[in-house]
């Protein structure tokens, strides 16, 4: 699951791949510089997911989002 969805990521253009020859073949990844702009993004969706977690079931998502 995890080799598929490295491929999908380098497909977009998220993440680049090196491979280097030898035994056994050894495989880096690291992200493009697309993939290093989604970033800011991942932040925001990480804290967004906490802030939900613990938010009190009365409030409302307008509340959370600070409206």
């Amino acid at each position: 699951m995890l080799s598929q969805r490295l491929r999908e990521l380098g497909e977009r253009g998220l993440v680049s791949v090196e491979r280097r020859r030898g035994f056994p073949v050894r495989t880096s990844y690291s992200l493009t510089g697309s993939g290093r702009a989604l970033r800011p993004l991942l932040i925001e969706l990480y804290a967004t997911g906490e802030a939900l977690l613990t938010m009190e079931p009365s409030m409302g998502v307008k509340q959370l989002m600070g409206n």
